[in-house]
């Protein structure tokens, strides 16, 4: 559905994140490596591209399909590749926006026990024959490359001047153990105001 006679904005661009990790993931970014941890920190940056589809328009409002391939983690010596698959909707007229969708990421996981002092055992590391059988898995430097999904939940708005737009994002990805949050911010050149 399409209103011809509607202005429409484009975000596509570079992006760049801080993002801010809380809970058990903190702290096993934190933990030594030696004890599955990454010897890191609780905070990186990410950088990006937004591609972005309208497939709505109507009135002051479009919805659009994002999909944001991201590398992050090279502040800390590493290299984690992401991508974003976003549904949102947003105001042509404030530039006001909302998005929610799946991320997926490539993370090393390990399966292991916490034991009775809360110390994080592999299973590879407990002694033949043993009892325990409620593993679970979790990340762990130690482990092996597994495909991991989150969920994105998004706001920000479009700020433009002249011909520029600077869409400013906060974002947020909910987790049973773990949560992450953050600020992303782009950029682009090209007169995207424009009747479609």
């Amino acid at each position: 559905i399409n209103n011809p006679y509607q202005l429409s904005l484009s975000a596509n661009g570079p992006r760049m994140w801080g993002v801010f990790v809380m809970g058990q993931a903190a702290d096993i970014l934190q933990a030594p490596t030696f004890d599955g941890g990454f010897a890191s920190t609780n905070y990186s940056f990410q950088f990006g591209y937004q591609f972005e589809k309208q497939y709505l328009n109507e009135g002051n409002f479009q919805a659009l399909f994002e999909f944001v391939p991201m590398i992050s983690g090279l502040d800390q010596g590493r290299f984690i590749p992401i991508i974003a698959i976003l549904n949102g909707i947003r105001n042509n007229k404030n530039g006001l926006e909302f998005a929610i969708g799946p991320s997926f990421t490539l993370t090393k996981m390990a399966q292991g026990v916490y034991d009775a002092n809360g110390n994080w055992i592999l299973k590879s590391q407990l002694p033949a024959g043993s009892a325990i059988d409620n593993f679970e898995k979790r990340m762990d430097s130690r482990g092996t490359v597994e495909l991991n999904t989150s969920l994105i939940i998004a706001i920000g708005k479009t700020f433009k001047s002249g011909k520029m737009n600077l869409p400013v994002n906060f974002f947020y990805s909910p987790g049973l153990k773990s949560q992450r949050f953050g600020v992303s911010m782009g950029w682009n050149a090209k007169d995207r105001f424009k009747n479609k």
